[in-house]
């Protein structure tokens, strides 16, 4: 791991994207649709139990309904701030530039976050980091965004870099492919 600023350009030529800010509603919104598609069947069994014992008594059905109208959005909602709490939603608030450097490694420069008043000093900038090809998970193409995932310091993170973060010659069909080589072979192909 390393966290040394990283060097490199944003011309046409490097597979970098121009300062973004994903924001944290984006990674907040990932995890939950991560998560509920892995325990979606989790959330279902009581109300298909309930809906089962419904066509017995009605009142089970009442039940089931209390259940998806307050509990459930309840525990949506604490997953939703739990999740806006982690540690990539946080780092997306900040301005940031993404890199592939030539060695395969991926680099994420953080800018301070813009004044909001005059009366506040700015925010400092988190440190540069650097990811090398065996921490990364995963890359994927999802809506109008890639979703790299990596582990750094431990936890798994998610970085999400929307297509408006490219300039026209440098898109991101073209970042997508130098990201899936590195992750595959360790070694940035740029044709």
């Amino acid at each position: 791991m390393q966290t040394e600023k990283p060097k490199h350009t944003t011309d046409s030529t490097s597979s970098a994207t121009v300062v973004f800010t994903p924001g944290a509603a984006a990674h907040a919104a990932e995890t939950m649709r991560e998560r509920l598609n892995r325990l979606w069947w989790l959330l279902a069994l009581p109300v298909l139990g309930l809906a089962v014992a419904g066509a017995y008594d009605w009142r089970w059905l009442v039940v089931a309904a209390a259940l998806l109208l307050t509990l459930y959005p309840f525990g949506i909602i604490i997953g939703w701030f739990s999740t806006m709490a982690s540690r990539s939603a946080i780092m997306a608030v900040y301005p940031q530039q993404v890199a592939i450097m030539p060695d395969g490694r991926i680099s994420i420069t953080y800018q301070p976050l813009p004044p909001i008043d005059e009366d506040i000093e700015p925010s400092e900038a988190p440190h540069a980091i650097c990811i090398p090809p065996a921490m990364m998970r995963d890359c994927e193409l999802r809506k109008n965004r890639i979703i790299l995932t990596f582990t750094h310091n431990s936890p798994i993170r998610r970085l999400i870099i929307p297509f408006t973060a490219f300039n026209p010659g440098n898109n991101a069909a073209i970042f997508y492919r130098i990201a899936i080589n590195c992750l595959q072979t360790g070694i940035p192909r740029q044709k």
